[in-house]
């Protein structure tokens, strides 16, 4: 440790190196403008303890750390710097010290000093010596930064590593659970002796699993899409009521048929259309509605709708009644792998994986999301994305006639498959899709042509 070359060799009070009462490592803090003493070495009777932090311009270490190079001051009165405040702060008649740099970049100083001026002054010998503590020093805390960012990295990797280990061990469960019911249901479709009513059930549920299924397939996929930066943000005029629209049929309902209240409030007056990407706006949306109705028994769950004029930003609040979470399960929450509490995993299920996303494609859309909740009374996610509107934007004052047939359209374009016309060429290798996406193009009025792959 650096502290080492301050320690004296004998009994009387002074610093073996150069003679001197005192001997510092110092760091300083420009933007703070504060200078912190790490580790020091003083007689009894002018006590300099390690962790002091004082003003910078009281200290020499300002002069070293203006000039970036070494300073030796054999008798301060007679120096320029009497009427500087570090002379008048701390009285000090000598000083020596060398700036201390680690990668390249100002770190601090390490300097000696006395409260007496010197009987012999400084040389050549002196400087070149302080110049070669300063870089020992230097190499000395590089060294020790290094094996705390080791120690960092490895904790972290460790983490990460456990964290990843337990996401393995849910993902296995969370996707055989899925399985298992689809090949179950799937096979008692084979038995001729199954009432109407049991074929109906084991397709809703076949149907049921495999949407989840697909879903886990999908957070992932956009994970790592995320981490290796490939995902790709669209920016397009998206229609504020339709989108709006959008969620209520495909989350209102949903929550409607657990018994829930699902209502969206919009703080009038809001854009009729803002720039950004609908789809992944609409999947965090999505995702913190169902996370609300998985959550919540009983109660309910809006969406508080406002445009933020100061900000530029539209603000979409999801609040529900549910579980509710502690300050501590909130901080885990937006994490990949991991979800409030371990126990959640058991009851309700879910990868983990949700609100690491939703977050991430909330600032990549100019926004973020924030969390306020109070175990056992609810929760309330705050989502921001930047509208990127026009100063001429048209905004609604009230909801009118025209946006209550966008949100018919919607509605009724969610639920009603749109017929095609005309031909379609497909490329598909798989003999399964080929059957299944053949019946669905012909039953939406259109002519297929399927080939095994893109070359033919």
């Amino acid at each position: 440790m650096p502290v080492c070359l301050l320690r004296s060799r004998s009994k009387r009070p002074s610093t073996w190196v150069f003679d001197m009462e005192i001997g510092k490592v110092c760091k300083i803090n420009p933007v703070e403008n504060t200078n912190t003493f790490m580790h020091t070495v003083s007689p009894r009777d002018f006590n300099v303890l390690p962790g002091t932090k004082i003003a910078l311009e009281k200290t020499f270490c300002s002069l070293v750390y203006e000039y970036n190079g070494p300073i030796a001051l054999d008798d301060v009165r007679r120096a320029k710097y009497q009427s500087y405040p570090c002379y008048e702060f701390s009285h000090l008649e000598s000083y020596i010290a060398a700036p201390i740099l680690i990668n390249g970049e100002k770190y601090g100083t390490v300097n000696f000093s006395s409260r007496r001026a010197r009987a012999r002054p400084f040389t050549e010998a002196d400087v070149e010596l302080i110049k070669l503590v300063g870089n020992w020093v230097s190499a000395a805390l590089e060294k020790e930064n290094v094996q705390k960012e080791l120690k960092q990295a490895k904790d972290a990797a460790e983490m990460a590593n456990r964290a990843k280990s337990g996401f393995l061990a849910n993902m296995s469960h969370e996707i055989r659970t899925p399985l298992t019911a689809i090949l179950g249901f799937s096979e008692t479709l084979l038995d001729k002796e199954q009432t109407k009513e049991e074929t109906g059930q084991a397709i809703e549920s076949i149907i049921k699993a495999g949407n989840h299924l697909q879903q886990i397939i999908n957070d992932v996929l956009d994970l790592s899409k995320i981490e290796a930066e490939q995902l790709e943000i669209e920016n397009i005029e998206t229609p504020v009521f339709k989108l709006l629209s959008g969620i209520d049929s495909l989350v209102g309902e949903r929550a409607r048929e657990k018994g829930l209240t699902f209502d969206i409030l919009c703080r009038l007056p809001l854009p009729r259309n803002i720039i950004t990407d609908p789809t992944r706006l609409k999947q965090i949306l999505i995702n913190l509605c169902d996370n609300a109705r998985k959550f919540t028994e009983t109660g309910g769950i809006s969406i508080d709708v406002a445009y933020l004029e100061y900000s530029g930003q539209m603000c979409f609040t999801v609040t529900d009644t549910g579980i509710g979470m502690s300050h501590q399960e909130m901080g885990n929450i937006f994490k990949a792998f991991t979800q409030a509490d371990t126990s959640t995993i058991r009851k309700y299920g879910g990868t983990g994986l949700g609100l690491c996303i939703s977050q991430q494609l909330a600032q990549k859309l100019g926004g973020n999301i924030s969390c306020q909740s109070e175990k056992g009374k609810g929760s309330q996610f705050i989502v921001s994305v930047a509208a990127n509107i026009s100063e001429n934007a048209e905004f609604a004052d009230e909801i009118g006639k025209a946006d209550v047939q966008q949100q018919e359209h919607a509605r009724k374009k969610a639920v009603i498959p749109q017929q095609l016309t005309g031909k379609v060429l497909l490329a598909e290798d798989s003999v399964d899709n080929q059957q299944l996406i053949s019946m669905y193009v012909r039953k939406a009025g259109a002519s297929i042509t399927i080939a095994e792959n893109g070359k033919v």
